[in-house]
């Protein structure tokens, strides 16, 4: 499915709707790019906004460091994660999307990005939320060799290819 970021938008409380109007009837939300708050006002207009035009939604993590050194620094990673999934449940949308930093080593990181899926998994299940990992354009978490291994082991861990990335590490030259 093609669809538009948040991201794209103008800032302001008529963001989603100013991307409706365009005719996207698929938004990727990723509250970094919009004024958006999580509280029970923003998710009753977003679920009225999204039913209005007709629209799916999903959500883009703002997450940009999880599994953090700092272990403050790492809840505080972790428990954003589980926000947005919450909130991707009260409106409707079925889709959290992620990424894994770059510091993490697949190979190295091993024990601790399993302890790290089984927990966010979980946690996803019981909202009926699917994650998704998401590539990255250059180095660690850009090529299917950093994927593969845990979308076999984790059955519900699906992979989602960001196009604009992936142009940009084919011609980093990766």
């Amino acid at each position: 499915m093609i669809g538009i970021s948040s991201k794209n938008c103008q800032v302001g409380d008529l963001w989603l709707e100013s991307l409706l109007k365009e005719k996207f009837k698929f938004i990727e939300i990723n509250h970094r790019w919009t004024s958006m708050a999580y509280n029970d006002k923003n998710i009753k207009n977003i679920k009225k906004t999204l039913k209005k035009y007709s629209a799916i939604a999903t959500i883009h993590s703002g997450t940009s460091d999880l599994l953090h050194k700092n272990r403050i620094i790492d809840q505080q990673q972790r428990l954003l994660l589980k926000t947005e999934i919450i909130f991707a449940a009260k409106i409707k949308a079925k889709i959290v999307s992620f990424h894994l930093p770059k510091h993490l080593d697949h190979k190295k990181d091993k024990n601790k990005i399993n302890n790290f899926f089984k927990e966010i998994l979980a946690f996803a299940k019981k909202y009926k939320i699917q994650l998704l990992i998401e590539n990255d354009s250059n180095g660690p978490w850009s090529t299917a060799e950093d994927f593969l291994p845990y979308l076999k082991k984790y059955k519900s861990l699906k992979f989602l290819i960001d196009i604009g990335h992936l142009n940009r590490s084919t011609k980093a030259g990766i």
